[in-house]
């Protein structure tokens, strides 16, 4: 006899539904909010693997994911969270909503999950955070370098094992060239 799949998306709406709507302090969400929230959490109970919310400027993007992050950290749907953004400005601006932003018990968003930034070794994301912002350029730039320094390093070993002195590595073209 085959054991029926369970139901997961009802077991994941319940645990949502479980986790009210708790931002204490200056904000709450308009009832818009609360619309793309639930509609984003009733995708993800149901299984699926991309969900685009868009909203106008001005209308809350950022506390809209921070709700909506709280409410999949706290249901334990998700351990950790990438929230990307385009602008180095962005992802301060972020960070800072992500530490302002009173969830429970007026308590911060950042105090009851912690955040990681791009600062915080930014490739050695751990346990520890469970809410990361990245900025795609500095994203990329950082690996960018990385790559870079990889390649001259592994240039300099390559004419070293071929009888190169430091002095002949350090002004050699291809060395100067990649720095």
């Amino acid at each position: 006899l085959e054991q029926p799949e369970p139901d997961f998306t009802a077991v994941w709406r319940e645990r949502f539904a479980e986790i009210p709507f708790e931002c204490k302090g200056d904000w709450q969400p308009r009832y818009y909010q609360e619309n793309a929230i639930n509609n984003a959490l009733e995708a993800i109970a149901q299984g699926k693997q991309r969900i685009l919310l868009t909203l106008a400027t001005g209308t809350g993007k950022t506390k809209t994911c921070i709700a909506l992050v709280y409410r999949l950290l706290k249901a334990q749907r998700f351990h950790r969270i990438l929230f990307l953004v385009d602008r180095s400005a962005l992802g301060e601006q972020a960070a800072n909503a992500f530490k302002e932003t009173r969830m429970e018990s007026l308590q911060a968003f950042a105090d009851i999950f912690g955040i990681k930034e791009l600062d915080d070794a930014w490739l050695q994301i751990g346990n520890d955070g469970q809410a990361i912002y990245v900025a795609v350029r500095d994203f990329y730039r950082n690996r960018l370098n990385e790559y870079i320094q990889s390649n001259i390093e592994n240039k300099k070993a390559s004419l070293l094992a071929r009888g190169y002195t430091q002095a002949e590595i350090d002004a050699h073209p291809a060395i100067s060239k990649m720095a």
